[in-house]
Protein backbone atom coordinates (compact mmCIF):
# COMPACT_ATOMS: atom_id res chain seq x y z
CA UNK A 1 0.00 0.00 0.00
CA UNK A 2 1.18 3.51 -0.81
CA UNK A 3 1.43 5.99 2.07
CA UNK A 4 0.82 9.64 1.26
CA UNK A 5 3.47 12.16 2.36
CA UNK A 6 1.34 13.49 5.23
CA UNK A 7 0.65 9.95 6.46
CA UNK A 8 4.36 9.17 6.34
CA UNK A 9 5.21 12.34 8.28
CA UNK A 10 2.69 11.47 10.99
CA UNK A 11 4.04 7.93 11.32
CA UNK A 12 7.70 8.88 11.33
CA UNK A 13 7.30 11.92 13.58
CA UNK A 14 5.68 9.82 16.31
CA UNK A 15 8.19 7.01 15.77
CA UNK A 16 11.12 9.41 16.25
CA UNK A 17 9.44 10.91 19.31
CA UNK A 18 9.27 7.40 20.73
CA UNK A 19 13.02 6.98 20.19
CA UNK A 20 13.79 10.36 21.76
CA UNK A 21 11.87 9.49 24.93
CA UNK A 22 12.96 5.88 25.46
CA UNK A 23 15.40 6.77 28.23
CA UNK A 24 13.51 9.81 29.56
CA UNK A 25 9.78 9.06 29.64
CA UNK A 26 8.60 5.47 29.20
CA UNK A 27 4.96 6.53 28.91
CA UNK A 28 5.59 9.17 26.26
CA UNK A 29 7.73 6.67 24.35
CA UNK A 30 5.04 3.97 24.52
CA UNK A 31 2.31 6.41 23.47
CA UNK A 32 4.44 7.67 20.59
CA UNK A 33 5.23 4.19 19.27
CA UNK A 34 1.59 3.19 19.71
CA UNK A 35 0.32 6.18 17.70
CA UNK A 36 2.80 5.35 14.94
CA UNK A 37 1.76 1.67 15.00
CA UNK A 38 -1.93 2.60 15.03
CA UNK A 39 -1.52 5.03 12.14
CA UNK A 40 0.14 2.39 9.98
CA UNK A 41 -2.45 -0.27 10.81
CA UNK A 42 -5.30 2.16 10.23
CA UNK A 43 -4.01 3.09 6.78
CA UNK A 44 -3.47 -0.56 5.88
CA UNK A 45 -6.70 -2.06 7.15
CA UNK A 46 -9.41 0.51 7.88
CA UNK A 47 -11.39 -0.24 4.72
CA UNK A 48 -11.65 -3.89 5.76
CA UNK A 49 -12.69 -3.09 9.30
CA UNK A 50 -16.24 -1.88 8.79
CA UNK A 51 -18.69 -4.23 10.49
CA UNK A 52 -22.38 -4.31 11.28
CA UNK A 53 -23.02 -3.05 14.82
CA UNK A 54 -26.25 -2.97 16.79
CA UNK A 55 -27.17 -0.03 19.03
CA UNK A 56 -30.08 -0.23 21.46
CA UNK A 57 -32.24 2.87 21.75
CA UNK A 58 -32.53 3.02 25.54
CA UNK A 59 -35.25 5.69 25.43
CA UNK A 60 -37.58 3.60 23.30
CA UNK A 61 -36.63 0.21 24.71
CA UNK A 62 -37.95 -1.06 28.05
CA UNK A 63 -34.84 -2.97 29.08
CA UNK A 64 -35.53 -3.23 32.81
CA UNK A 65 -39.02 -4.52 32.16
CA UNK A 66 -37.78 -7.04 29.59
CA UNK A 67 -35.11 -8.38 31.92
CA UNK A 68 -37.59 -8.68 34.78
CA UNK A 69 -40.05 -10.65 32.66
CA UNK A 70 -37.39 -12.93 31.19
CA UNK A 71 -36.20 -13.92 34.66
CA UNK A 72 -39.58 -15.57 35.20
CA UNK A 73 -40.20 -17.17 31.81
CA UNK A 74 -38.05 -19.03 29.28
CA UNK A 75 -38.89 -16.77 26.37
CA UNK A 76 -41.07 -13.84 25.44
CA UNK A 77 -42.82 -13.87 22.08
CA UNK A 78 -43.24 -10.65 20.15
CA UNK A 79 -46.57 -9.36 18.91
CA UNK A 80 -45.03 -7.50 15.97
CA UNK A 81 -41.57 -6.95 14.53
CA UNK A 82 -40.93 -4.11 12.12
CA UNK A 83 -37.74 -3.68 10.10
CA UNK A 84 -36.98 -0.48 8.19
CA UNK A 85 -34.03 0.58 6.06
CA UNK A 86 -33.30 4.29 6.40
CA UNK A 87 -31.84 6.57 3.74
CA UNK A 88 -28.45 6.49 5.51
CA UNK A 89 -28.46 2.67 5.16
CA UNK A 90 -29.23 2.24 8.83
CA UNK A 91 -31.49 -0.70 9.60
CA UNK A 92 -33.97 -0.27 12.46
CA UNK A 93 -35.62 -3.16 14.27
CA UNK A 94 -38.72 -2.51 16.37
CA UNK A 95 -39.91 -5.50 18.41
CA UNK A 96 -43.22 -5.00 20.17
CA UNK A 97 -44.54 -7.29 22.88
CA UNK A 98 -45.80 -6.49 26.35
CA UNK A 99 -42.56 -4.49 26.40
CA UNK A 100 -40.61 -2.91 23.56
CA UNK A 101 -37.12 -3.46 22.17
CA UNK A 102 -35.92 -0.97 19.58
CA UNK A 103 -32.44 -0.98 18.07
CA UNK A 104 -30.60 0.04 14.93
CA UNK A 105 -27.92 -1.73 12.93
CA UNK A 106 -25.35 0.21 10.93
CA UNK A 107 -21.92 -0.22 9.44
CA UNK A 108 -19.21 1.24 11.65
CA UNK A 109 -15.45 1.21 11.85
CA UNK A 110 -14.37 -1.26 14.53
CA UNK A 111 -10.92 -0.50 15.94
CA UNK A 112 -10.17 -4.00 17.28
CA UNK A 113 -10.40 -5.46 13.79
CA UNK A 114 -7.38 -3.56 12.47
CA UNK A 115 -5.12 -5.18 15.05
CA UNK A 116 -6.57 -8.60 14.27
CA UNK A 117 -5.77 -7.98 10.60
CA UNK A 118 -2.21 -7.06 11.55
CA UNK A 119 -1.86 -10.29 13.55
CA UNK A 120 -3.16 -12.32 10.61
CA UNK A 121 -0.66 -10.72 8.23
CA UNK A 122 2.39 -10.87 10.50
CA UNK A 123 2.04 -14.04 12.58
CA UNK A 124 4.11 -16.10 10.15
CA UNK A 125 6.92 -13.53 10.24
CA UNK A 126 6.70 -13.32 14.03
CA UNK A 127 6.83 -17.08 14.50
CA UNK A 128 9.91 -17.42 12.28
CA UNK A 129 11.87 -14.42 13.53
CA UNK A 130 13.67 -14.51 16.87
CA UNK A 131 11.70 -12.33 19.27
CA UNK A 132 12.61 -14.12 22.50
CA UNK A 133 14.54 -11.26 24.07
CA UNK A 134 11.81 -8.68 23.42
CA UNK A 135 9.10 -11.08 24.54
CA UNK A 136 10.93 -11.88 27.79
CA UNK A 137 11.18 -8.15 28.57
CA UNK A 138 7.41 -7.86 28.40
CA UNK A 139 6.79 -11.09 30.28
CA UNK A 140 9.12 -10.19 33.16
CA UNK A 141 7.46 -6.79 33.52
CA UNK A 142 4.12 -8.53 34.10
CA UNK A 143 5.30 -10.93 36.81
CA UNK A 144 3.06 -11.41 39.85
CA UNK A 145 3.94 -13.80 42.65
CA UNK A 146 1.17 -16.25 43.53
CA UNK A 147 1.68 -17.07 47.21
CA UNK A 148 -1.10 -19.63 47.27
CA UNK A 149 0.62 -21.81 44.65
CA UNK A 150 4.17 -20.59 45.36
CA UNK A 151 4.84 -19.61 41.77
CA UNK A 152 5.09 -16.61 39.51
CA UNK A 153 2.40 -15.84 36.95
CA UNK A 154 2.56 -13.23 34.20
CA UNK A 155 -0.41 -11.05 33.28
CA UNK A 156 -1.77 -7.54 32.99
CA UNK A 157 -5.07 -6.50 34.51
CA UNK A 158 -7.85 -4.89 32.54
CA UNK A 159 -8.24 -1.90 34.85
CA UNK A 160 -11.68 -1.13 33.46
CA UNK A 161 -12.74 -4.42 35.08
CA UNK A 162 -10.76 -4.22 38.30
CA UNK A 163 -13.96 -4.67 40.35
CA UNK A 164 -14.59 -7.98 38.56
CA UNK A 165 -10.98 -9.00 39.22
CA UNK A 166 -11.27 -8.31 42.95
CA UNK A 167 -14.63 -10.08 43.14
CA UNK A 168 -13.68 -13.21 41.18
CA UNK A 169 -9.98 -13.80 41.76
CA UNK A 170 -10.42 -15.87 44.94
CA UNK A 171 -12.71 -18.39 43.23
CA UNK A 172 -11.52 -18.28 39.62
CA UNK A 173 -8.35 -19.47 37.93
CA UNK A 174 -6.24 -16.99 36.04
CA UNK A 175 -7.14 -18.88 32.88
CA UNK A 176 -10.83 -18.24 33.56
CA UNK A 177 -10.17 -14.55 34.17
CA UNK A 178 -8.17 -14.43 30.95
CA UNK A 179 -11.05 -15.97 28.99
CA UNK A 180 -13.35 -13.27 30.37
CA UNK A 181 -10.88 -10.52 29.38
CA UNK A 182 -10.48 -9.47 33.01
CA UNK A 183 -6.76 -10.10 32.70
CA UNK A 184 -4.49 -10.90 29.74
CA UNK A 185 -2.09 -13.74 30.41
CA UNK A 186 1.36 -13.34 28.87
CA UNK A 187 2.78 -16.84 29.25
CA UNK A 188 2.94 -17.97 25.62
CA UNK A 189 4.98 -16.18 23.01
CA UNK A 190 2.61 -15.33 20.17
CA UNK A 191 1.84 -12.19 18.21
CA UNK A 192 -1.82 -12.39 19.17
CA UNK A 193 -0.94 -12.32 22.87
CA UNK A 194 1.51 -9.47 22.34
CA UNK A 195 -1.22 -7.55 20.54
CA UNK A 196 -3.64 -8.10 23.41
CA UNK A 197 -1.07 -7.07 26.02
CA UNK A 198 -0.10 -3.91 24.12
CA UNK A 199 -3.72 -2.91 23.62
CA UNK A 200 -4.38 -3.35 27.34
CA UNK A 201 -1.33 -1.27 28.27
CA UNK A 202 -2.56 1.37 25.85
CA UNK A 203 -6.04 1.37 27.43
CA UNK A 204 -4.66 1.49 30.96
CA UNK A 205 -2.47 4.49 30.06
CA UNK A 206 -4.99 6.39 27.92
CA UNK A 207 -7.79 5.91 30.45
CA UNK A 208 -5.69 7.31 33.29
CA UNK A 209 -5.10 4.04 35.11
CA UNK A 210 -1.30 4.00 35.10
CA UNK A 211 0.77 6.43 37.15
CA UNK A 212 4.24 7.65 36.13
CA UNK A 213 6.51 7.06 39.10
CA UNK A 214 4.71 3.92 40.25
CA UNK A 215 7.33 1.16 40.14
CA UNK A 216 5.01 -1.52 38.76
CA UNK A 217 3.49 0.77 36.14
CA UNK A 218 6.90 2.10 35.10
CA UNK A 219 8.24 -1.45 34.72
CA UNK A 220 5.36 -2.43 32.41
CA UNK A 221 5.66 0.67 30.22
CA UNK A 222 9.43 0.25 29.93
CA UNK A 223 9.21 -3.51 29.32
CA UNK A 224 6.87 -3.07 26.35
CA UNK A 225 9.08 -0.61 24.45
CA UNK A 226 11.57 -2.94 22.67
CA UNK A 227 8.85 -5.15 21.15
CA UNK A 228 6.53 -2.30 20.20
CA UNK A 229 9.43 -0.43 18.60
CA UNK A 230 10.38 -3.59 16.68
CA UNK A 231 6.86 -3.99 15.29
CA UNK A 232 6.74 -0.34 14.20
CA UNK A 233 10.12 -0.67 12.49
CA UNK A 234 9.02 -3.83 10.69
CA UNK A 235 5.94 -2.08 9.32
CA UNK A 236 7.95 1.00 8.31
CA UNK A 237 10.44 -1.21 6.49
CA UNK A 238 7.86 -3.43 4.78
CA UNK A 239 5.83 -0.52 3.48
CA UNK A 240 8.80 1.72 2.68
CA UNK A 241 7.52 4.59 4.75
CA UNK A 242 9.98 7.44 4.41
CA UNK A 243 10.36 11.19 4.75
CA UNK A 244 9.47 13.26 1.70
Amino acid sequence: MHFEPKQSRVILTWYKLGIDNEDKDYYMSFISYWISFNAICYNLYHKECISERANIDTKKSKMKDLRKKLRNIDNLKSDTTTLKLKEDDKLTVDIQSSSRLFFSIERKYTEDLIYNKFVNDYTEWYDVADKKEQYNRIKRSLEKYDRKNDQSRFYIKNMARIDDFERLRSRSTLEELNNKNIIILCEDNSLNIIKRVFYQIRCNIFHGEKVPGDLNDDRIAEGALPMLKLLVEKLIEDHRIEDY
